[in-house]
């Protein structure tokens, strides 16, 4: 829990300093990912906490307005599945897809607009091009807010 205190707490930061700077922030990862992490291998209460604190307010206002992409977790993705050392690894595919499932219900809760990245989008190209797109009609959407 602590880590995952800690990963919201750098979320945050890294994004206010680039809010301040009036720079644009893309990110691999936001602040629901330790939220969703505590909900599935902590608990309801302390995962609550998470949700309550000032820190997820503030990411959560810029999550509803940003481009988020979630990459769709399945057997035909397994490929895109790499431990980077920190974070918990899902035990197998079907962990993996479980948690794809319940980090997307999360952000449905929170109020958070996603796209899902198909995992039938193998191409690296063709997967960044997926992304500028959804950015490129958030960005003309918002504009026109």
């Amino acid at each position: 829990m602590q880590l995952q205190s800690l990963i919201l707490q750098a979320q945050v930061s890294a994004e206010r300093e680039a809010a301040t700077a009036g720079q644009w922030f893309v990110s691999d990862r936001s602040g629901a990912d330790p939220i969703a992490y505590a909900l599935r291998y902590v608990d309801q209460g302390r995962a609550q906490q998470l949700i309550d604190s000032q820190e997820w307010k503030d990411l959560r206002s810029r999550m509803q307005g940003a481009a988020v992409v979630v990459c769709e977790a399945s057997r035909e993705a397994e490929s895109w599945l790499m431990d980077d050392g920190v974070r918990l690894m899902p035990e197998d595919v079907d962990d993996w897809i479980a948690m794809h499932k319940m980090f997307c219900n999360f952000l449905e809760e929170q109020g958070i607009g996603y796209t899902v990245l198909s995992a039938g989008i193998g191409n690296h190209q063709e997967r960044v091009g997926f992304v500028l797109q959804q950015w490129n009609t958030k960005k003309t959407w918002s504009v026109g807010k």
